[in-house]
């Protein structure tokens, strides 16, 4: 008979079970948890499925988050781009999708929002807003570089003739210099930059704990460009990416990513995962494919009240030919108080 039940993700149970699951990732991890409630306060447990005998056959992790302007909704995950569920069987699926609208009844929160792409549920409902991009690493670097398009392999040697300097961040400063990098981006894009309190948890409970790493891009000692990577088990994800505008022609960038991908091959990992990407940004999705990424369609399950544009998604969209204006100090500011309230 199955049993269903909620643990902590710190728990030896879901530790042991996402040890030995093939398809767990960084994000199912007790580490990624703790990034985001000790930044923004939304602790994350675990729906599971057990047998009689107490060992759990299906799982995954989630949250109860609550904004300013609306009722509380259950989100797996929050802050992350998707969450598959880890499952013995396609049944198991659908199980878990009760369970967590049984709990948010209980709790009295008014969605579900599952960042995957559950079997049809008659009381969910499905919405494909984005892409997942991702570079099979099996083959080797070599294979790998040659599934770069032309352009993509030029950018790379124009790095390497450039001079540019790729250095793996070994301290907190290292992440210090990719935030600064961060601050600059956001800026330019008009988007409030995530409070520095997020990134230190990031290096804290991730980086430092051997659970991805930082590469930052140099020429003559200036910091051009930066990324940081999530690895655990058999996939590399590259989180966040950042730039100064002033070393651009030099592609730093793209010698980051070539970087990571032969360090990837190198230490026996078989995915590099791009994240998300809207489907109306043309330019990031064909950026991503260019590195002969693979393009699937990213679905969301959802239960309850559908989510539409929140009035801080709204009045974000509505200030960006501000925000790029406004000073850093500023934008540092917004982000402390409100990025608690956007993802």
């Amino acid at each position: 008979m199955i049993k269903e039940e909620i643990l902590p993700v710190a728990s030896n149970k879901w530790m042991s079970f996402i040890q030995n699951h093939q398809d767990a990732n960084v994000f199912h991890t007790p580490e990624w948890a703790r990034v985001i409630k000790n930044t923004y306060g939304f602790p994350i447990y675990a729906a599971v499925l057990t047998t009689d005998e107490g060992l759990i056959t299906s799982g995954v992790p989630f949250s109860v988050v609550h904004g300013p302007l609306s009722k509380g909704k259950i989100v797996s995950l929050p802050y992350t781009d998707h969450c598959q569920p880890l499952l013995s069987s396609d049944s198991d699926a659908g199980l878990l999708a009760g369970f967590l609208a049984e709990t948010g009844n209980r709790v009295n929160i008014g969605r579900v929002e599952l960042r995957w792409k559950y079997p049809d549920l008659e009381d969910y409902v499905y919405r494909t807003r984005h892409f997942r991009h991702f570079i099979p690493l099996e083959k080797g670097a070599g294979e790998v570089y040659k599934s770069f398009s032309r352009t993509q392999r030029q950018n790379i040697g124009v790095a390497e003739k450039s001079g540019v300097e790729i250095v793996r961040g070994e301290s907190l400063a290292s992440m210090r210099e990719f935030y600064r990098l961060q601050c600059l981006t956001r800026k330019r894009q008009g988007i409030t930059v995530q409070p520095w309190r997020f990134f230190r948890n990031l290096w804290a409970e991730t980086i430092n704990k051997g659970l991805g790493f930082v590469l930052l891009a140099y020429k003559n000692r200036i910091c051009l460009a930066g990324g940081v990577f999530l690895a655990w088990k058999k996939t590399v994800v590259y989180k966040y990416a950042a730039s100064d505008n002033v070393g651009q022609r030099y592609r730093p960038n793209h010698l980051i990513i070539w970087s990571a991908v032969r360090w990837a091959c190198e230490n026996g990992f078989s995915v590099l995962d791009f994240g998300r990407c809207e489907n109306e940004n043309l330019g990031l999705r064909t950026f991503k494919k260019r590195w002969g990424a693979f393009e699937m369609p990213l679905t969301y399950s959802f239960q309850g009240t559908l989510p539409g544009d929140s009035l801080l998604g709204q009045a974000g969209h509505a200030v960006k030919p501000v925000m790029k204006l406004v000073p850093l100090n500023l934008n540092r500011l917004g982000g402390s108080l409100l990025y608690r309230f956007i993802d």
